[in-house]
């Protein structure tokens, strides 16, 4: 492992950077006596991931000391493009060395005396040149390590990503409490259009759950089949059927972490949701249904079947909606908060002239929705996207 460097001013904490596989390796140990529930700081994905991705050429995982590891942060060094885009129109996407710190990608104590340390090791990197810009990736705006990057550091040498709604529900022992707990409307419509599908495909309905190594080739092929059909696949997001998804589906299922549900009409695929359990929480990665069952709302149907079966589940205790802010999160969560992705750029040329870029582009862009949400027809142009390519949206 790399040695130890000492914080400025007498700070309390060694700063070690793990910045090879058999370093990070070594760290598993400290890393398991450390406190997290998100699987961006479980070691064996972080090193999967390393491994796998052409675009990572090493980790760069920071660890706080005193007496033992206090914290760590999972961050890699890569290539990455940092687009701006004007709605689904990419206008600028430079590529930058990046040191990146995915979701959530933090073990042990991240607080208020912590997190400047950590802010401090960051920037320490791209003032030595080891990265051009530091990407912390949605980022919770009430979190330590949030407002101390922003303490820390200029505004002409940083981007912050206008904050997201995050939402997640706690699972309860049965369906019909979650149920019970949403308002009468919302419950309502939810078993009028259950019963809506059930009678529309009567006994040509089914669902099943998939989470063993042997059923990943079958949900693979029918999961695809569905997602060919989606808005999403217009736009090149969301699951695809090659062999890097089929062998991170294969890998968290031999892990026990995989949780996938398909809904079948007459035997073909109709509808789907995936992710993958962890520190208990279920986190979903996107779902789909093919658009022509859109007026049954598959989605909606299939979600509950899913719901039943994490309220059985010993493992999971909370539902993590992931990213985006469609309705349905809104309707069934009972917590939220706000995220944003945080860009620092070095204080060379051309990060700075960069970031300049982005911040004026950005700036064009929010300005553009903006007029768009005035004039009232920038939902409709994103239902236009969205349901003109096929049904992404589970309800």
């Amino acid at each position: 492992m790399g040695s130890p460097a000492t914080l400025p001013a007498g700070g309390p904490y060694a700063i070690r950077v793990a910045r090879t596989p058999d370093e990070v390796e070594a760290l598993r140990d400290a890393r398991s006596r450390l406190a997290a529930d998100q699987i961006g700081a479980d070691v064996d994905h972080f090193l999967r991931a390393v491994r796998v991705e052409p675009r990572i050429e090493r980790p760069h995982v920071i660890v706080l000391e005193r007496d033992d590891a206090e914290a760590m942060v999972f961050g890699r060094i890569e290539d990455v493009p940092l687009p701006c885009n004007l709605g689904y129109r990419t206008l600028y996407a430079p590529v930058v060395r990046s040191l990146t710190v995915g979701y959530r990608a933090t073990a042990g104590r991240v607080d208020g005396e912590t997190a400047p340390c950590v802010v401090d090791a960051i920037l320490a990197a791209l003032r030595d040149g080891e990265a051009d810009v530091a990407l912390l990736s949605a980022l919770d705006t009430e979190s330590p390590l949030y407002r101390s990057l922003l303490a820390r550091t200029p505004g002409y040498l940083r981007t912050v990503d206008q904050a997201r709604p995050h939402r997640d529900v706690a699972i309860p022992g049965s369906l019909d409490e979650l149920l019970a707990s949403l308002s009468k409307s919302t419950r309502e419509s939810t078993k009028r259009y259950a019963k809506k599908l059930e009678k529309a495909l009567g006994d040509d309905l089914a669902v099943e759950l998939f989470r063993d190594p042997a059923d990943v080739e079958r949900l693979a092929a029918d999961v695809e089949r569905v997602a060919a059909k989606t808005w999403q696949r217009q736009f090149g997001v969301g699951f695809r059927d090659d062999e890097r998804w089929r062998s991170r589906l294969a890998w968290t299922a031999e892990r026990g972490w995989l949780r996938a549900v398909v809904l079948y009409a007459a035997g073909e695929p109709v509808a789907f949701w995936h992710g993958f359990a962890y520190g208990g929480r279920f986190r979903t990665e996107t779902p789909g249904y093919d658009p022509a069952f859109h007026e049954l709302r598959p989605g909606t149907y299939l979600l509950l079947r899913l719901i039943e079966h994490l309220c059985a589940d010993p493992d999971v205790s909370v539902l993590d909606f992931g990213f985006g802010d469609e309705e349905y999160k809104r309707r069934l969560a009972d917590r939220t908060w706000q995220e944003s992705t945080v860009t620092v750029h070095a204080r060379r040329p051309r990060p700075i002239l960069v970031n300049l870029v982005r911040k004026s582009l950005i700036s064009v862009s929010g300005a553009a929705t903006a007029v768009a949400r005035r004039a009232g027809f920038y939902q409709k142009l994103r239902q236009r996207g969205r349901h003109g390519a096929g049904g992404g949206q589970p309800v």
